[in-house]
């Protein structure tokens, strides 16, 4: 196993942070986190989970849904921008969330099939990540 010095890309290590924003940063981190309800469904934690993201690091990206998909971050602070990254959320101890032991569950499929779809369908070479999430 990777230390974790050396599992963060070298770019973000000669990067100065600012104070204000590592506050910023701890600030709607504990908001995300005081407002994750284990009994809430799915649809709750996706605004949580928008709003985090949108006040800390994607403030100039447009996130969103988009069709059948959970979460797109465009890469321009406009819809009709392509996606750069495509989320799946799923409920706390949902079953259809992937693990190391089994990979074969719907939030997988899921996301390949909606991978695949913007890839053939829409032409997009510009999608960097792909997250699946609870």
């Amino acid at each position: 196993m990777k230390k974790k010095e050396d599992q963060i890309n070298k770019i973000y290590k000669n990067r100065k942070i600012k104070f204000s924003d590592l506050e910023n940063f701890s600030t709607q981190l504990e908001n995300f986190t005081d407002g994750i309800d284990n009994k809430e469904y799915e649809e709750h934690l996706k605004y949580l989970l928008r709003d985090f993201l949108k006040k800390t690091f994607y403030n100039n990206n447009a996130i969103n849904t988009k069709g059948n998909l959970d979460f797109v971050i465009h890469l321009e602070n406009s819809n009709k921008s392509k996606l750069g990254v495509i989320i799946e959320t799923k409920a706390p101890d949902s079953r259809e969330m992937i693990t190391k032991e089994n990979l074969q569950v719907k939030s997988m499929y899921q996301i390949l099939l909606y991978y695949l779809q913007e890839r053939i369908n829409n032409q997009n070479n510009d999608i960097k990540h792909l997250i699946i999430t609870n």
